[in-house]
């Protein structure tokens, strides 16, 4: 899989996301041990090479801005929920601006959660198209681009996307075809 340019390492991001860090342990007095998320920077069709071709990318975005751990991407296939691909009894779940999104698991699927509208370096992402192929509580949605293996245009192959801007459709708003380019959310195991 080809990444975008973006992968190089910046002196700025690298600060940028050490700033980050440093304003999440303040903020908990130094026992910060929340999982964090973010909306990617890039965008992708629907091809992702599979949800592990997601999770590739979440951890390609997530190292290039110096963040640690193993990420995984919210995706939902016919044999995996995205709700099940994440640490269980993980959370609270906290965009990389430092504020909340959601305080568990049940929280996060429950239809409900703050937006997610921090990229993998804390800046703002304006586009609200998010790859998701999943409802609101976490399970498959049925539309994922043929399990995240096809960029077609047009015909009945479709994803299911979220509106990032919208806490009730956060996962799940709309299915958009394959073709089109839609960012990823990416969560921190």
């Amino acid at each position: 899989m080809k990444f975008p340019s973006l992968f190089h390492r910046r002196p700025d991001v690298q600060l940028s996301t050490l700033l980050i860090g440093a304003l999440l342990l303040a903020s908990t007095g130094g026992a910060y041990a929340s999982n964090l998320v973010f909306v990617t920077s890039g965008t992708f069709n629907g091809n992702l090479g599979g949800i592990t071709g997601g999770d590739t990318i979440c951890n390609a975005l997530a190292a290039n801005a110096v963040l640690s751990g193993t990420w995984v991407a919210w995706l939902s296939d016919a044999s995996n929920d995205a709700r099940d691909r994440l640490t269980v009894g993980g959370g609270p779940y906290v965009g990389t601006n430092g504020v909340t999104i959601a305080q568990d698991l049940t929280d996060l699927t429950d239809g409900h959660i703050v937006a997610i509208s921090s990229d993998e370096t804390n800046q703002p992402v304006s586009v609200d198209g998010v790859w998701t192929g999943t409802n609101n509580d976490g399970t498959w949605h049925g539309t994922d681009c043929i399990g995240w293996t096809s960029s077609m245009n047009g015909g009945s192959v479709r994803g299911r996307t979220g509106n990032k801007g919208s806490s009730g459709s956060w996962s799940s708003f709309t299915n958009t075809v394959c073709f089109s380019s839609r960012h990823l959310y990416c969560f921190q195991q």
